[in-house]
């Protein structure tokens, strides 16, 4: 699976937290990075968000809708994004069979209120995780949205597996 496009961050266990594998700096708590849905980097028209590598073995959580906007244009209702979240090792091999989810958006009062978990996942043998989206339904409008990823290292999943948050459905 090629990560291309996707933000590269990597665990630094020393500051416990992510950082940008291009200039070594962590990422900002409950800010995380921003993204534009919408530019295509696979042939299903998903576009590569973040890829996750060296993920501690613990609880890891996405959280997404924070700075939620529309880029380019007006954009007709409704519209949705899919998600798609892989699991692999070593940031070059995935799964073929994603935890998946979409969130739908109704009106212009969706998009200014939608925000929450994405995924959640735990007891995994995984070191490496791939966040992915695409827009359906906006003839081309790209939205923006921020995206962050939270780790609880050491902390015990009750049972492994990936589960789909609040935000997707």
């Amino acid at each position: 699976m090629d990560i291309h496009g996707a933000q590269r961050l990597v665990w630094d266990e020393k500051r416990q937290t992510f950082i940008r594998v291009e200039d070594q700096k962590p990422i900002p708590s409950y800010v995380g990075s921003v993204f534009d849905i919408g530019m295509r980097t696979s042939a299903e028209g998903f576009s590569n968000l973040m890829a996750l590598m060296d993920v501690p073995q613990g609880v890891m959580s996405i959280y997404g809708g924070s700075l939620l906007e529309v880029v380019n244009g007006p954009i007709a209702y409704p519209f949705q994004i899919d998600w798609q979240l892989m699991h692999g090792i070593g940031a070059c091999i995935f799964d073929q069979e994603p935890a998946q989810g979409s969130t739908t958006f109704k009106t212009a009062d969706d998009l200014k209120n939608r925000e929450g978990l994405l995924f959640q996942w735990g007891g995994l043998q995984a070191d490496s995780y791939l966040l992915r989206a695409r827009i359906i339904g906006t003839g081309g409008v790209k939205v923006r949205c921020g995206v962050y990823p939270k780790a609880t290292p050491g902390l015990q999943a009750n049972v492994a597996g990936i589960t789909v948050g609040t935000m997707i459905g």
